[in-house]
Order: C-alpha cells, then sequence, then structure tokens
C-alpha cells in the first residue's frame, strides 16, 4: 500500500512539474524576436563554399599569391560568422553581413508556418561595387548582389530556447545545411 502511495505522489508532482513548466514556456515568435548571431554553420553549402575555395587555390602556382588568397578565404570564413539577423516584433529583419570585408545591411521580412516549426525569411536584393587593389597595382571593380536569389529561404526551428537557436535549411540553390544562433547580448 505505501508504495502505491508513494508512485502516486511522484506522479502527481510529475504532472504537476510537467504543468508548470508548459505554462511558463514562450511561444516561438516571442523567443525568436530579437538580435541573433551566427555561432557556426555547417553542412552542404558551406562544403560546397569550401570546394569553390580549394579549386582556386589548386589553379594557383605562385606561393606568394596562393598565401594572399588563403588569408582572404580565412577573412571571408571569420566574416561570414559575424553575421547578425534582428527578428524584429513588426515582422522585419535586419540581417548584417560582411562582404569582402566590408558591411552590410540588409532589410527584409521573417514569418513563422502555422506551426511555429519553419521560418521563412525573405531580404530584399541590394546591389553594390566594391573596389579592391589587384596585385599588379591596378585597382579592380566587383559587383556583387546580395540576396540575389530574391525568394523566401525556409527553414526548420530544429531547436529553440533563449540562448541558442538551431535553424537547418535543406534548399539546393539557397542554403543547405544548419546554422547555430546565439543571443546578442
Amino acid at each position: 500500500m505505501k508504495i502505491k502511495l508513494v508512485i502516486s505522489f511522484i506522479a502527481a508532482i510529475c504532472t504537476v512539474i510537467f504543468i508548470y513548466a508548459c505554462s511558463n514556456t514562450q511561444p516561438v515568435d516571442k523567443m525568436i524576436e530579437r538580435k541573433w548571431a551566427v555561432d557556426t554553420a555547417y553542412g552542404k553549402a558551406m562544403d560546397k563554399q569550401l570546394a569553390k575555395y580549394r579549386a582556386v587555390l589548386d589553379t594557383i602556382k605562385d606561393s606568394v599569391k596562393m598565401n594572399m588568397i588563403q588569408k582572404v578565404i580565412k577573412a571571408n570564413i571569420k566574416d561570414q560568422l559575424k553575421e547578425t539577423i534582428q527578428f524584429n516584433i513588426d515582422s522585419s529583419i535586419e540581417e548584417s553581413v560582411i562582404v569582402m570585408g566590408k558591411p552590410y545591411t540588409l532589410h527584409g521580412k521573417w514569418y513563422l508556418s502555422n506551426d511555429s516549426k519553419k521560418i521563412v525569411i525573405g531580404v530584399t536584393p541590394q546591389k553594390d561595387t566594391i573596389r579592391s587593389k589587384s596585385s599588379n597595382g591596378g585597382e579592380m571593380l566587383s559587383v556583387i548582389t546580395l540576396g540575389a536569389n530574391q525568394q523566401s529561404d525556409t527553414f526548420n526551428i530544429n531547436y529553440i530556447n533563449t540562448e541558442k537557436l538551431i535553424l537547418e535549411g535543406r534548399d539546393e540553390f539557397v542554403w543547405n545545411g544548419t546554422m547555430v544562433l546565439k543571443p546578442v547580448k
């Protein structure tokens, strides 16, 4: 009899704890509405980018040029991990990125799927011309278009709490991989 009473008491306490925990959890949209920084990113999208970098490096025979390009590649990868995304309460976003050493702020919209398991992010395309020095002392102009896909990116929300947001994309053309975001404090 005492064992049944103890088991019933433990079950009742677990039920109360579960109900309390569920009642105190924030809705997903309220947890997302803040500024997040990319902590890590991995998957097919990053693998593709690294493969392109390796292909470029394989064509270079001059060790000085190779060293210079390796530094640029490392800087580009570091810059990607400096990206931040501000999800605003009005469904607007501000995405801060660094491209070729130059900071940009992209604007767009975000929304959650009806079941709050996916987030859709769309940014307005932005063009710019970047001037850089070439190895022979001349000047090179590069025209870039940020957010060029002009479509919304859909990410699965794999995990979210107030300290971490894990997004996974499966689009072969936009982002195929996982991003781990942490809040900017």
